[in-house]
Parts: structure tokens; C-alpha cells; sequence
């Protein structure tokens, strides 16, 4: 398929979108809009001295010249409630979109067609209006901007393109500043110019009810109605419309030069590259936090003018976009930023604004409301002091910073790769080493001990000048020998499970062989000695007269044994194995068998006592002595060959690398501080090189683009002037634009390559359509999201149409024959999946993040982890008290003798609201939301809430101040939201409404087809506290594990049994449903075995101490060593001991791994005690004492 072809299937597939089931093409009054003759029928109007006693008077207020509020005293309890519902609807839009949606519509023009049985019933012009109830009245009022200047009218677009499509209509209008009550009818008429089947006469002097279906019968051509329309009515689509229609002209002229357009229509052809190394200090612009997937990220899409992200729940998407605006704005770029969610954007507004670049961007979301506000702060800018300062002076800092903080930092992973690293490939840590020799210390074998008894008394003459060369070479290879002994110490291999046996068994051999060798050698040096000791020996007889006991046998026997030393030596190796060592243990003590005496001499150098005894005859006691316990020192004598190593082998350690607690501690202290002065200076660094903002503004002064009113000679700027003749001037002030795909459409001028970059958010809810114009007027493209959220839909959209429908969703009415020409999109029109076919998995440029940040407990993400990211995500464990209000971190409360009728459940509602006040009465509430199934179910509980605020003022002002919450210029208000619309979204608690009861096999769109999981992943993962589950449902009735494959009701059900699970207390249970979805999942390590007897030594040193302790706390690069409790019924630890860091996250760099990771756990509630291993065994009693002292601390 051409990728002509494919643009405009995309433009087919957009029109579709935009006329099917648009509540601007069919506007009949039902739950989100009224009829205006209807709502000021019911109710007496007044407003001050103004009098309202029809319709006619609401509009001839609202529309005049200068407007005025108009308000509906005592208004019906049914309308009160109705327009609540349509305020709360609108705002939820704006939360969402950052689009108006409550609109006046006034006056109709009416399309029959008898032939298809279908009417067209749609307002002309639109105008924005606000809204506000209180307990009696509706108070309407045209919106205004920030300088208190009214909104202007518009042309309805969606009409306007529903009629160039259907009927090669084109409406042209452009008077909206002149548009008001008095001249509405002159540019009716205007409007309507090259309609001319359409009888345009307005009649003004009176406003007529909205006609019914069977009024319709009686027209026979379109005309235009006096009928006005007040509520929610959603408006967007015709700038985009237009995009893709110059678009598809370019691309039939062969005119198409965007390369990353190409790649989504031509797809595969983006080629494969190596990945990105990570760039040095200086050329790194980190603004704010980053793990390490993140920075990952970062660098290759340096390298990549095509990045895709999948950025999973909570993991971190707008730290990631952050650093990206950082890192290209670093290297003076253009970038433009694009969510459909205003939420998303204002969380990226706020957080860049936090880390000190907010004056280089720009967020427009609404291209009336923005306006004058860009201006004014265009007219503002001043002279920034850092162009003072000079960019030189900056540059020169920052550079010095860096080299401090690499410095800093190399400290700092040198000293963890001494502390974790092994030689000889061993993962025997520095720690471990001195665990075991401190283990081999505790049975006693000290190796300097052993080598002063042993060699005290041996005369320093005794090494002859002719053999010591020769007594060298032997010590050298017997140097060799130990420093592989422990390589092939085969059963305490920790590695061995990972290598191949056969492989140690041949070094074994070797070495085995090797032994023997150094025997025979060791045999040839010490004939020397043999001779003379038994010289010795022959001169000293009577010593069988006085030392009877001596060697525990006759002396005779002893003389005569020892003249055989010189000759059997050949039996060196049998002391490998311990039932020789038995043996000559035996013979010591019987006496029968001193002719092996000889290979103790020569083995354990006892040869030297002989020497000993011949130097002082009068001591002869002490060698008694010495050969008394010969025999437990060679049953220790692989202990001491191992003690020998592993002194040698920390020698070496410490000789390479020097390392003390104290300056660990103070280099890890200095670089949390570097890391913030380097910070500080990236951005200085970043605002240096935009310094000439003040030139820039006199620019578009001169070019009089700053124009905030009309004046008689000249227009007001639009923002689409202001772009398009200001462009690079209005990037030199502002290089950032964070806005939504219809904005773009409407401000930008259609070129190639205007951006450096566009960074897409939320992809998965975007259709491809939407985005084609955004990538053609980029270089490069960075789009995030996640497969296994939300699809791309209408659904605000659809909310306002006529259809009613037992569960209101967004249409999957693209056919198979559809999905099957759209190549580039693997069969969807959703731009995360086609961005994903075009660049392909496993490829450099396809990244996902990891670590998981959003959850306060591993709980709330575990079962989607498992369940539908492979367990790919990382999440440290809570060291937390829950919440009072909650009893688990998933709580689930089942509902009894309910029933859902058509769609709803009150009972099920009721408790909802019943919970909500309950939260509301604590002090310091937390945010909240609550998620539904489907829309009536939140209507339901909309409708409770609203009877229970006509009912208790003060929970009325409790309601209007939760929606309107904020936390840090976040939007943190209270909502009641269906599933559809809440991705991106996350609230503290989070209440779910499942709806339906036991009867039902159909669960609404949460069980259909592969989208319901999507839905389920999105309502189960916005909790960052707690989730509480309403349920009517029979949970074990839901579906079974025959389902899996065919039934979408399966995760579900799946779900609410893990969810039970964790409501019990009864982690076995959940943890058997996490393996029954991922068959990788690993169980929790906590409880486990230690990883080192270190751990181990001061696991035991607390436990004598009272307290209770557990090995391996949490999991992955977050793995804490130890847990301390005071008891073991306690779910909470009173700190955490790491034994001096350990290997599953030894890769990552120190300002990870110390600053990062230590950061993250401390969120988290955990108070981190690091014990280091040289301090505990050299330094045992202060170390211990210290570390209680700490502890004691914490209680």
C-alpha cells in the first residue's frame, strides 16, 4: 500500500470519527444538555433588577454587546441536578483536554432527509458559557479570559465539515468579533450564503422549542430555527481536518519531505543502530532525578530521530520528558510537547517550572483563553541577569562542577566495586572474605597464631645460603597453589551452579598433581634436615629414660621409625583425604605406627621443633606439647591453607583500594551536594543560552505582533499570526510549546521540520490521524506510552450523543476490511502501535522503563506487573503504616442483595457515597476518586452526591472544595469518572464500583475483547495508597482458568481474586494467582536465607539482643539485607541494615546506588543502617555498640 494510499485512509478514518454519533450534528436536549425554553419554564427568574420571563431574555443578556450574568432563581430540583451533572461533565473535559465544552448553542438549522430516515438537527454559532449552581439557582455567564474580556462566538466546525462532506457545502464566516444579539440574523444569512437550498430567515422575535422527530417530517428543505441549546457539546476536529487535507495535496504533488513522517508511512525502513554509550559528566543536562532506564532513554534518543517509549503505570514518564526538554533545550532546540490530557501537560508545566526552566516555555490549550495571557508575558520579559554574568563565566563553572562530581563519583564506585567485586570471578565479596576468615578465626585457627607457634624456635641459620634460591622458587609456586585454591574449592563455589562441573574436576587434577609435584620437591630440600635430626636423635638415647611419655611411646621405636624418614615420602598425598588423617591419628596416640611421622614433619614443618629441641634440650616439654596437638592442627589443615588465601587475598584487595567508612560517608555526602550544584549550574548553563530573550521581544514589537486589543486602524494578534510571523523570534523567548494536536493545527503553519523535536505523550490514546501533522512538522520524534492502557477513542465525545445504550463506550466501529488496508498501523489507528511496528521491539530506539514509583505499596501493582508486563517492573517495598481509613492496600467490600438494573446499581452506589463521607470526616482527607464500570453507574452516585449537598450544606462546601483541590499547583480534586476517561490520572484512594452482580456474565466494557484488560490495567493501577473495591459480584462465579485464552472476563475475575486475597491478609493465595499469570514470578525473598555468613554474624549478634530479624527485604535493585522488628507479628521494620551493599544493584552508579536508591527507600519509610564489614570484625565491641545504639534510636 502507497503511502499516499495510507494518509488517506487516515483522513477517511478522522472524518468518520468526527461526524459518527457528534452530539453537534444530532443536538437534542437529554442528560448533558437542555432545552432553553424548558429550563426557564420550570423556574421563576430574577437577577437584581434585570427581570427574566422568557428564553428570549436569557439570550438577548447573554449575546448582547456587553453581557450580562443571568441567573435562574428557584430553578426546578431536576434541572439543579441536571446541571451539576453537566458542570462536572464539562470540567472533567477541561481536566482532560484543556478544551471549553459548555456551550449555548443558538440559532438550529434542520436537515431532513425521508429518503434514509435520518435528521440533522445543529446550532449555527457557539458560544462558551460558564455555569455555577448553588442550592437554589443556575447562574450562566459567557466566559472570559484572564483580562476579563468575553470570549467571541464561533462557527459550529463540526456542522461545517459534516456539510463540505456530505453535501459540498462550504460555510464561510469570519465575523465573530461583530457577532452579537442585534445582528445575528444579518450573519445568519452570511453564513449561510452558499447554501442556497437553505431558507436562512431567523426570526428573533420569539424562541420555539426544539422540535421533536415528528416535526421533522413536515420539513421539506433545510431552514434555519429560533431554538437555543445550553450544556455540555464538545467541539473539535476542523484545523486537524485541514492539516490532513494540505497534507494529502503535498503528498499527491510528490512534495513530501519529512523523513519521520515517512517512517509511519513506509514503514520497517527505520534502520537498526548500535546503542548510545553514556555521554561523559559535562555533557550530561540531568535537571531533575532519573533511574537508570531512564537515562538509558536519554542517550539514545540523542542518537535516534524516532525514539519510542513504554512507559508502564507510574513509572516515571514526565521525569523522563523533563530531562529530554533539558537535554535538547542544552543544545538550543525547538521543541514541541503533545498530550491530549491538560492534566499530563500541567503536571510537565509544573515540574519543569520547579527545576528552573518555566520561563522557557509556553503551555496553550485553548487558543482564545491563551492569547492575551502569551502576549502580556511576551510585553514582560526583561533583561535576564545571567546574560550579565556571561556565558562564559557559567561554562567554566559548570565544567569545574563536573569534574567534581566525576571525581566524586569515581570515589565512590571504586569503593563499591572493592565492597562487591570479586577476583578471580568468584562473587566472594570483600565482606564475604572477612566472614569467612572471622568463621575460621572462631574455631579457632588464627593464621599469624599458627605461623609463631609453628616457626618461633626454628633457627634463622637453618636455611643453608645453598638451597634458599631453591627454597624461593618452591614458596613462590606454593604462592600460586593458594591463590587457586580457592577457584577450586568446589562445594563452596558460589558460582558453581553456573558453571560447568567437568571443568573444576579437570582443575582439581591439575592442581591435585601439582601438590604432588611441590611434595617430591619440597621431600629433596629437607634431606638435609632428615640427617641431621637423626644424628640428633642417635646422641640423645637417654631421652627414653627421662621422658618416658615422650611421643607417647618407646624412644627406641622412635629412633628406629625416624631412619625411615629419608626414604618413604612418596605418601605426601594421602594427607587429601581425611581417612589417612584419621589413620595417623590413630598412630600418634597408639604409638604402633610412628613410621608415618614423617610426613607430619614434612607437611606441617615440624622438623623446626626438632631443631628447637636440639638448640635447648631443657624446653624439651614445649615440643611434648607441640606434638601433643599436632593432631588437631592437621585435621585443620585445609582451614589453614584457606586461612593463608583468603588473608592473601584481602591483602591484595585493601593494597588496590583503601576504603573507610568515614570517608565513604563523606564522599557520599559530597556528592549529593555536587550532584545539586550541578543541577543548578546545568540549568544556569541552559537559561545562559537563550539570554537574548529582550532582543527577540523588540523584534516582534517592531513587527507589531504584540498586540493585545483591536484598535480602528488595525486588528488584535491571533496566536496564528503571532506563530507563523513571529516563529523564530517567539522561539528565542520561548523554544518550548506544550500543547494539545488541535492547537497545534490551529496556531502552526503546515511546514516540515519546524521543530528540532515533538515529544508525544499518552500515544496509546492517540489515533494516528491526530498525530500525522505533529510529525511532519518535526525532525525527530519521541513518543511515549503504553500498550497496555487505553486505546485511542471519542469517548467525551460520544458522552453527548443521542444513543442510549446499556453501557456507554467508545465504538470499535472500524471494520476488518479497514483494519486490513491500514498497513502502517498493524491493523490499528493508534499511534503507539504503529510507532511500535515502524521501529520495531528489540531495537535500541524501543525503550521501557522499570522502575515503578507511583504505588506507595508493591501490592496495588504487583497483579498488573504480572499480569500484563511480564514482572518487568521494579517496585521497593513499603516500609509504611497503612492508612486509618483502609484495612488493607486492597480492600474489598462485598455488597449484598444488590442487583444491577440496565447498567446501574444503587445499592452498590450508596455505599459508595456512604464511604466518601466517611473519608470526608477525617482532618486531613486524603485525595480521592472513584472509578466506575460504566457511565450510569457514575451518574448514579453523581446524583447521590448532588442529593446529599441539597441536603447538608456543609457537605455541599466539602464536595466544591474537594473538586477543586490542589496540592502544588497539581490538580488533585475529587472525581467520579467511568474507566473510559481516568488513564494518567491517580488520587491517593481510589473507590471502584464493579456494578454488575452475580447474575451477569457480561461485565461491561471491562470484559470486552482485548481493550477490556486495557481498561481493567487503567482503573486497577491509579492508586497511590489504596484501592477500595464496592462489588456486588459473585467473584468465583466470574470466569475460570479454562478461560484465559477466549474470555476477557478472566482478568477480571482473576483480579478480583487476588484483590480478595490481599483484602484477607492471605499473601500465599495472592501470591499463587501472581505465578498462575507469569510463570517467572518469583515469590518475595523476605524471610530467606542470608546471603553471606556476614549478614548472617549480625543477623544472630541482634536476635541475642531481643529483636527479631529477617534476610532479603523486597526485591530486585532494591533488595534490603536485613529487616529489624522488635517483633515478628509486627508488619513494619524498624529500620533496615544493608551489609555493605550487595551485587544485585552493584552496576549502578554511585548517584544511583547511593543517592537515588537511598532516596527511594527512604519515600518509601525506611530508615537504612550500613554496616560495613571490615569495621564489624576489626573493630567488633564499637561497631556492635554502635549499631544498637543506632536502633535504639528509631524505637
Amino acid at each position: 500500500m502507497k503511502a499516499n494510499d495510507i494518509l488517506k485512509d487516515h483522513r477517511q478514518h478522522f472524518i468518520k470519527r468526527l461526524i459518527s454519533r457528534n452530539p453537534l450534528l444530532k443536538c437534542t436536549p437529554n442528560t448533558y444538555r437542555g432545552d432553553l425554553t424548558e429550563l426557564v419554564k420550570i423556574g421563576l427568574e430574577f437577577e437584581k433588577n434585570i427581570k427574566i420571563t422568557s428564553s428570549l431574555d436569557v439570550l438577548q443578556n447573554l449575546l448582547a454587546s456587553k453581557p450580562k450574568k443571568v441567573e435562574i432563581f428557584n430553578a426546578h430540583k431536576k434541572n439543579l441536578a441536571r446541571y451539576t451533572k453537566i458542570k462536572n461533565e464539562a470540567d472533567d473535559y477541561f481536566h482532560s483536554t484543556g478544551q471549553l465544552s459548555f456551550y449555548l448553542g443558538y440559532p438550529f438549522i434542520a436537515i431532513s432527509d425521508p429518503e434514509s430516515n435520518k435528521y440533522y438537527l445543529s446550532p449555527l454559532f457557539l458560544w462558551a458559557i460558564s455555569c455555577k449552581v448553588t442550592a437554589s439557582s443556575i447562574i450562566f455567564d459567557r466566559v472570559r479570559d484572564e483580562e476579563n474580556i468575553v470570549l467571541e462566538p464561533h462557527l459550529n466546525r463540526i456542522l461545517q465539515v459534516w456539510l463540505a462532506h456530505e453535501k459540498n457545502v462550504h460555510l464561510q464566516w469570519e465575523n465573530a468579533e461583530e457577532l452579537t444579539w442585534a445582528n445575528i440574523s444579518a450573519e445568519t444569512q452570511a453564513a449561510l450564503a452558499t447554501w442556497t437550498k437553505c431558507a436562512s430567515d431567523l426570526d428573533q422575535t420569539e424562541v420555539h422549542p426544539i422540535p421533536s422527530k415528528d416535526e421533522f417530517k413536515t420539513f421539506i428543505k433545510p431552514r434555519v430555527i429560533s431554538s437555543a441549546i445550553i450544556g455540555y457539546m464538545p467541539i473539535k476536529g476542523q484545523a486537524l481536518l485541514d492539516d490532513l487535507d494540505k497534507l494529502e495535496e503535498l503528498f499527491n504533488a510528490n512534495l513530501n519531505d519529512s523523513q519521520i513522517l515517512n517512517y509511519f508511512l513506509s514503514p520497517r525502513q527505520l534502520s537498526t543502530k548500535q546503542p548510545v554509550t553514556h555521554p561523559d559528566e559535562n555533557d550530561k543536562w540531568l535537571v531533575t532525578d532519573s533511574d537508570h532506564s531512564q537515562e538509558s532513554v536519554l542517550w539514545n534518543t540523542r542518537k535516534f530521530d524516532l525514539m519510542v517509549l513504554q512507559g508502564p503505570p507510574g513509572t516515571g514518564k514526565s521525569q523522563v520528558i523533563v530531562n529530554l526538554i533539558a537535554d535538547a533545550l542544552a543544545r538550543q532546540k525547538k521543541v514541541l510537547v503533545v498530550c491530549q490530557k491538560k492534566a499530563a501537560l500541567e503536571v510537565l508545566k509544573k515540574r519543569l517550572t520547579a527545576n528552573g526552566l518555566g520561563e522557557l516555555l509556553q503551555l496553550i490549550d485553548d487558543v482564545q483563553k491563551d492569547r492575551m495571557r502569551l502576549i502580556k508575558s511576551i510585553r514582560d520579559i526583561e533583561l535576564n541577569s545571567l546574560a550579565i554574568k556571561g556565558f562564559s563565566q557559567i561554562d567554566v563553572e559548570r565544567r569545574t562542577t563536573s569534574e567534581i562530581l566525576k571525581n566524586c563519583e569515581d570515589y565512590l564506585d571504586k569503593s563499591n566495586q572493592f565492597l562487591t567485586n570479586t577476583d578471580q570471578g568468584q562473587r566472594l565479596t570483600y565482606g564475604n572474605l572477612k566472614a569467612k576468615l572471622h568463621q575460621l578465626n572462631q574455631k579457632g585457627i588464627n593464621v599469624y597464631e599458627y605461623l609463631r607457634l609453628t616457626y618461633q624456635h626454628c633457627r634463622q641459620n637453618a636455611l643453608l645460603p645453598d638451597n634458599k634460591d631453591d627454597l624461593k622458587e618452591l614458596i613462590n609456586e606454593t604462592r600460586e597453589f593458594i591463590k587457586h585454591y580457592q577457584a577450586c574449592h568446589y562445594q563452596e563455589n558460589p558460582w558453581i551452579h553456573l558453571q560447568n562441573p567437568p571443568t573444576h574436576v579437570v582443575e582439581i587434577k591439575i592442581l591435585l598433581n601439582r601438590l604432588v609435584s611441590l611434595s617430591h620437591d619440597l621431600e629433596n630440600k629437607n634431606a638435609y634436615f632428615y640427617s641431621a635430626n637423626l644424628a640428633w636423635l642417635a646422641e640423645h638415647r637417654w631421652a627414653d629414660t627421662y621422658y618416658p611419655n615422650f611421643l607417647s611411646g618407646d624412644y627406641h621405636q622412635t629412633y628406629k621409625n625416624f631412619k625411615q624418614l629419608s626414604v618413604d615420602t612418596k605418601k605426601l598425598k594421602n594427607w587429601l583425604t581425611i581417612q589417612y588423617v584419621d589413620t595417623v591419628l590413630t598412630a600418634i596416640h597408639t604409638g604402633k605406627a610412628i613410621e608415618h611421622y614423617q610426613q607430619l614433619l614434612k607437611f606441617s614443618g615440624y622438623i623446626e621443633h626438632i631443631l628447637h629441641i636440639q638448640d635447648k634440650l631443657k624446653h624439651l616439654e614445649v615440643f611434648d606439647f607441640l606434638l601433643k596437638n599436632s593432631a588437631n592442627q592437621l585435621l585443620a589443615w585445609p582451614e589453614i591453607i584457606e586461612c593463608f588465601s583468603i588473608q592473601a587475598w584481602l591483602d591484595d584487595l585493601i593494597s588496590q583500594h583503601s576504603v573507610s567508612k568515614i570517608s565513604f560517608e563523606q564522599q557520599k555526602s559530597k556528592l549529593a551536594t555536587v550532584v545539586e550544584q550541578k543541577r543548578k549550574k546545568d540549568i544556569e548553563h541552559i537559561l545562559a543560552k537563550f539570554s537574548n530573550r529582550v532582543s527577540a521581544r523588540n523584534k516582534l514589537q517592531n513587527m507589531d505582533l504584540l498586540r493585545l486589543r483591536k484598535s480602528a486602524r488595525t486588528t488584535k494578534t491571533s496566536l496564528r499570526k503571532l506563530y507563523t510571523v513571529g516563529f523564530e523570534e517567539l522561539h528565542e523567548i520561548y523554544p518550548v510549546l506544550l500543547t494539545n494536536p488541535e492547537t497545534v493545527s490551529s496556531v502552526l503553519d503546515l511546514k516540515v521540520n519546524l521543530y528540532d523535536l515533538v515529544i508525544i505523550d499518552e500515544a496509546s490514546q492517540m489515533f494516528m490521524a491526530d498525530a500525522l501533522p505533529l510529525l511532519y512538522r518535526s525532525k525527530a520524534a519521541f513518543i511515549s506510552g503504553d500498550t497496555q492502557q487505553m486505546p485511542p477513542s471519542d469517548f467525551f465525545m460520544s458522552l453527548g450523543d443521542d444513543t442510549n445504550t446499556d453501557d456507554v463506550v467508545e465504538e470499535d466501529d472500524v471494520s476488518a476490511a479497514d483494519k486490513n488496508r491500514l498497513i502502517a498501523a498493524e491493523g490499528e489507528y493508534c499511534l503507539l502501535e504503529a510507532a511500535e511496528y515502524s521501529v520495531q521491539k528489540g531495537n535500541p530506539n524501543h525503550s521501557m522503563l522499570s522502575v515503578h514509583y507511583r504505588s506507595e505499596f508493591k501490592e496495588l501493582i504487583d497483579f498488573s506487573n504480572h499480569a500484563f508486563y511480564d514482572g518487568k517492573l521494579i517496585a521497593a517495598s513499603s516500609n509504611k503504616k497503612l492508612p486509618d481509613i483502609i484495612k488493607a492496600p486492597i480492600e474489598v467490600n462485598k455488597v449484598e442483595n444488590a442487583q444491577a438494573k440496565l447498567g446501574a446499581n444503587d445499592v452498590e452506589a450508596f455505599e459508595v457515597v456512604k464511604r466518601i463521607k466517611e473519608i470526608w470526616q477525617q482532618q486531613n482527607a486524603l485525595s480521592l476518586g472513584v472509578i466506575t464500570l460504566n457511565v450510569k453507574q457514575k451518574d448514579i452516585i453523581d446524583d447521590l452526591l448532588f442529593e446529599e449537598a441539597q441536603l447538608n450544606p456543609q457537605f455541599a462546601n466539602r464536595l466544591e472544595e474537594e473538586r477543586n483541590r490542589t496540592k502544588d499547583g497539581e490538580d488533585i480534586g475529587f472525581f467520579v469518572r467511568s474507566v473510559e476517561h481516568v488513564q494518567g490520572d491517580e488520587r491517593d484512594i481510589i473507590i471502584l464500583s464493579t456494578v454488575y452482580d452475580g447474575v451477569r456474565k457480561n461485565f461491561g466494557a471491562i470484559t470486552k475483547k482485548e481493550k477490556g484488560r486495557k481498561r481493567l490495567n487503567v482503573a486497577i493501577t491509579r492508586a497511590k495508597l489504596g484501592m477500595i473495591i464496592y462489588s456486588s459480584l459473585n467473584i468465583d462465579g466470574i470466569s475460570n482458568d479454562n478461560q484465559r485464552e477466549d474470555s476477557e472476563n478472566y482478568w477480571f475475575w482473576k483480579y478480583m481474586c487476588y484483590a480478595r486475597a490481599i483484602s484477607l491478609g492471605d499473601k500465599k493465595a495472592a501470591q499463587l494467582i501472581l505465578l498462575s499469570l507469569n510463570a517467572k514470578f518469583q515469590q518475595s525473598a523476605t524471610g530467606s536465607e542470608p546471603d553471606s555468613y556476614f549478614e548472617e554474624d549480625v543477623a544472630e549478634f541482634l536476635r541475642e539482643h531481643g529483636f527479631h530479624v529477617d534476610y532479603q527485604i523486597g526485591e530486585s535493585g532494591f533488595r534490603i539485607d536485613l529487616g529489624v522488628k522488635n517483633d515478628v507479628g509486627n508488619r513494619l521494620y524498624i529500620c533496615g541494615i544493608e551489609c555493605d551493599g550487595r551485587q544485585y544493584h552493584s552496576s549502578w552508579s554511585a548517584r544511583l546506588n547511593d543517592i537515588w536508591r537511598q532516596k527511594i527507600l527512604e519515600n518509601k519509610g525506611w530508615h537504612i543502617i550500613r554496616i560495613w564489614s571490615n569495621e564489624w570484625f576489626d573493630n567488633r565491641k564499637e561497631t556492635q555498640k554502635k549499631l544498637l545504639t543506632d536502633i535504639s534510636s528509631l524505637v
